[in-house]
C-alpha cells in the first residue's frame, strides 16, 4: 500500500520513492502523484494520449462544413432547376429595299429563345422578313429559320443550345423605296 506523507516545514505532498505505476497505466500515473490517473469521465482510467482531442475537433468541424456545403449545394441546384429569369435584348436598325441587316447575340446556356419583331415603321402595315440563325465568318447570317413575310409582333420560337447566334430583318419584297426603322427583342429563358 503506497502513502503519502506530508512534511511539515513544506506541507505540500511527495510521493514515497518507492512509488510505482499500475500495470498497463501511462507514463505520469504512478500511485501517489498528485496527478489524477484519468480525466474523471469514467473512461480507460489513464490519460489520453496527446492530440486526440484536437483530431476529435478536427474531424467534427470537416463534418460541420461538409454538412454546410450539401445544404449549399442543394439550394443551387434547386434556385438552378426552378423557373430561370428571361433575359431580353433588343436590337434596332433600319432595313433597305433588297436589304438586310443583321445582330449578332450569345445564348450562355441552353434553352427556349424568342424572336420578336417589335416595332416596324414609318409605315408599320409593311411586312418584312425576320429570321434566325448562326453568324458566318464573312459577318453573313446563315438562317435556319425564317418567316418571309410578317407584320409586327411576328414571332420566331424554338429551343437554342449554348452559343452565338444572329437575327435578321430583310426586304421579302414590300420596302419601298424609303428604308424603314425596326426593332426586334430576343428574349432568352
Amino acid at each position: 500500500m503506497n502513502t503519502c506523507h506530508l512534511s511539515n516545514t513544506m506541507r505540500q505532498a511527495t510521493p514515497l520513492k518507492s512509488s510505482r505505476r499500475a500495470k498497463g497505466a501511462p507514463a505520469g500515473a504512478e500511485r501517489g502523484e498528485w496527478a489524477p490517473a484519468s480525466n474523471g469521465d469514467g473512461g480507460s482510467g489513464g490519460a489520453k494520449p496527446p492530440g486526440k482531442e484536437i483530431v476529435m475537433l478536427s474531424t467534427n468541424r470537416i463534418a460541420w462544413f461538409a454538412a454546410i456545403v450539401l445544404v449549399a449545394v442543394g439550394a443551387m441546384t434547386s434556385l438552378s432547376s426552378g423557373s430561370n429569369p428571361k433575359m431580353t435584348t433588343t436590337f434596332e436598325g433600319s432595313v433597305a429595299r433588297e436589304g438586310v441587316t443583321a445582330h449578332t447575340f450569345t445564348v450562355p446556356r441552353e434553352g427556349s429563345v424568342e424572336v420578336t419583331l417589335t416595332d416596324l415603321g414609318p409605315a408599320p402595315a409593311t411586312k418584312v422578313g425576320l429570321g434566325l440563325g448562326t453568324p458566318t465568318a464573312a459577318g453573313n447570317c446563315a438562317l435556319v429559320e425564317a418567316m418571309d413575310s410578317t407584320h409586327i409582333s411576328g414571332r420566331i420560337e424554338g429551343t437554342l443550345r449554348k452559343g452565338t447566334y444572329c437575327v435578321a430583318v430583310y426586304d421579302s419584297g414590300d420596302v419601298a423605296s424609303e428604308p424603314l426603322d425596326y426593332t426586334v427583342s430576343v428574349t432568352e429563358e
